[in-house]
C-alpha cells in the first residue's frame, strides 16, 4: 500500500510520509513555508533556479507563484520528473511530497496545505483527489469519497487512507488543528509498487551471504531526531525500536516504500523510504548492521513523522 504532473488546480500532489510516512505541517512562522519530500532523492528547483536536494524546507519563502521542478539524483533519464505550479500565500504552509514512477501515470504524491480560517475553533479538512471518487478512510473508519469536506472535526493526528481500484493506496499521517483548514490533494499511482531510492540500478536482494553485496541505507535528518522501526511496512506495524540520523543498516527488501532493515542481529524491521537513502554497496560477509555514530540533532521545524 503506498503512499512521492500534477495541476494545482486539480492536484498539487507530491511527494512521505510525508510526508512522506506521516507529517505535521510548521506553525512557528507567519511567513510562508514549503516542505518538499521525494523517493528517490532529487533536486529541487524553483523558477528555474536548484535550491536544494529533499528533504528541503523553507520556513520563509517569499508569498508567490513558483515553477517547482524535482528532479530524481543520479538516475539519468530514467524515471519521470516531476513538475508543477505553486501558488504560495502569506501565512501559507504546505508540504510537499511525491513517489517518482516510470512514468506518470505509475508516479503518487501528495501535497498538503494548511491556512487559518475565521472560527478559531473550528477545524476543517478537506480531501482531493486523481483519480476523484476515492475512498476515504479517518482512523479506519471510511467517510466517503473524493472529493469530500469533513467540518467540525477533533483537532486531533489523524490517519487518513485514501484508496481507488486500480489504483496504489496512499497513507497519510497529518494534524488537523482548530482554526486551521487542512487540504489534502492526493495523486493514486497506477499499477505495481512505485520506484523506490535506486530501484533503477539495483534489485532488492534475498538476505546476504558471503561474498554477496549487502545493500545499505542510512537514516536521513528527521524532525524528530528519530525513525521508528515497524513490524510491518505500513503504518500500522507494531514499533519495534527507533533509529537515528547517520547510521546505516543492512537492507534485505523493499514494499510499498518500506525498507526491511536488520537493525541488531538477528532482529528485522521496516522503516519507511522517506527518510532513508541506500548507500554504496560494499561487498561484506557479515548481515550484523554497523550503524555510524547516532547524530543527535536539534529537530528543525519540519513535518514530524510517525513512520
Amino acid at each position: 500500500m503506498r503512499k512521492r504532473k500534477i495541476l494545482i488546480s486539480a492536484l498539487i500532489l507530491v511527494g512521505g510520509s510525508l510526508l512522506l510516512g506521516g507529517c505535521t505541517l510548521p506553525f512557528l512562522s507567519k511567513s510562508a513555508s514549503l516542505q518538499v519530500l521525494s523517493s528517490p532523492r532529487a533536486t529541487v528547483m524553483l523558477n528555474n533556479k536548484i535550491v536544494g536536494e529533499t528533504p528541503f524546507f523553507n520556513a520563509k519563502m517569499k508569498p508567490g507563484n513558483y515553477d517547482l521542478k524535482l528532479v530524481p539524483v543520479g538516475q539519468g533519464d530514467n524515471i519521470f520528473p516531476y513538475q508543477t505550479q505553486l501558488n504560495l500565500k502569506n501565512g501559507l504552509k504546505a508540504a510537499l511530497n511525491w513517489n517518482f514512477g516510470a512514468s506518470l501515470a505509475s508516479s503518487s504524491g501528495y501535497l498538503m496545505t494548511q491556512e487559518a480560517i475565521a472560527n478559531r475553533k473550528k477545524a476543517v479538512l478537506m480531501i482531493i483527489s486523481e483519480p476523484s471518487g476515492a475512498t476515504v478512510k479517518l482512523d479506519g473508519q471510511e467517510i466517503g469519497t473524493t472529493p469530500l469536506q469533513k467540518e467540525n472535526l477533533a483537532p486531533k493526528q489523524y490517519n487518513i487512507e485514501i484508496k481507488a481500484p486500480g489504483y496504489q493506496a496512499e497513507e497519510i499521517v497529518a494534524n488537523v488543528e482548530a482554526g486551521y483548514k487542512l487540504v489534502i490533494k492526493a495523486k493514486l499511482g497506477q499499477g505495481g509498487e512505485n520506484l523506490q531510492l535506486g530501484e533503477l540500478t539495483a534489485s532488492p536482494s534475498a538476505t546476504p551471504t558471503p561474498a554477496q553485496e549487502v545493500k545499505k541505507i542510512e537514516v536521513l535528518k528527521t524532525p524528530t531526531g528519530w525513525l521508528r522501526v515497524r513490524s510491518e511496512p505500513g503504518l500500522s506495524g507494531e514499533e519495534l525500536t527507533k533509529v537515528h540520523p547517520g547510521e546505516k543498516y543492512p537492507f534485505f527488501e523493499k514494499k510499498n516504500g518500506w525498507y526491511q532493515i536488520e537493525y541488531a542481529k538477528g532482529k528485522k524491521g521496516w522503516v519507511s523510504g522517506s527518510y532513508v537513502r541506500e548507500v554504496n554497496k560494499n561487498k561484506e560477509t557479515q548481515t550484523t548492521p554497523t550503524p555510524t555514530t547516532s547524530v543527535k540533532t536539534t529537530p528543525t521545524p519540519t513535518p514530524s513523522t510517525n513512520e
